[in-house]
């Protein structure tokens, strides 16, 4: 992926035990962190971050891949105060005419954070961009 707001790869390996990824170090930390450290994000912060966000998943979409990993600590934050979206495990390739079911046999709560789950999923129903 080529997107200003999408974590970089520069290289992958692995060994016998691990799947390794060389990627830029994020100075500013996760938005995760950034939240707790502010009581309360200033709108116009608010409004600047999600419109990275927003970039982002729809650059995603465009190149057919349906990102399930949206959640503060998958937000890295460069030195420069923009965004990186990263984490993308969960993820998937779809076309746009296609929808997709998850089912308990097929995916795994434990590979996810439950706490930013999709109710579609959650309740097995079909889901799409």
């Amino acid at each position: 992926m080529d997107c200003q707001f999408i974590v970089d790869m520069f290289y992958a390996f692995n060994t016998t035990e691990k799947i390794n990824f060389i990627m830029p170090f994020y100075r500013g930390g996760d938005m995760f962190t950034l939240m707790q450290e502010q009581d309360k994000l200033p709108e116009d912060w608010a409004r600047f971050y999600v419109m990275q966000v927003a970039v982002a998943l729809g650059y995603l979409h465009q190149n057919g891949i349906v990102y399930r990993g949206m959640k503060p600590e998958n937000i890295l934050m460069k030195e420069t105060g923009y965004i990186s979206i990263a984490d993308f495990g969960n993820s998937k390739e779809m076309t746009k005419d296609r929808l997709s079911v998850e089912t308990s046999n097929n995916f795994d709560m434990k590979t996810g954070a439950s706490d930013y789950t999709a109710p579609e999923m959650l309740d097995d129903e079909s889901y799409g961009f």
